[in-house]
């Protein structure tokens, strides 16, 4: 894998946690259900960004 696709996988999983430490801290604030929908709908999207991206990048060598 060449450095520019670490990289943009590397900075797609450091938002992604972020996000999720973003989303955990306003869930403690805002103990509300529907909160949570966005979270695991992002969840759910980055993961399978990554693994398409990762499954072509991975297919192409």
């Amino acid at each position: 894998m060449d450095p520019a696709s670490a990289q943009m996988i590397g900075q797609g999983l450091g938002s992604a946690t972020e996000q999720l430490n973003n989303t955990n801290a306003h869930a403690y604030v805002v103990p509300n259900s529907y909160s949570q929908i966005p979270f695991y709908l992002t969840v759910v999207v980055v993961f399978a960004v990554i693994a398409v991206v990762g499954f072509a990048l991975f297919r192409k060598k």
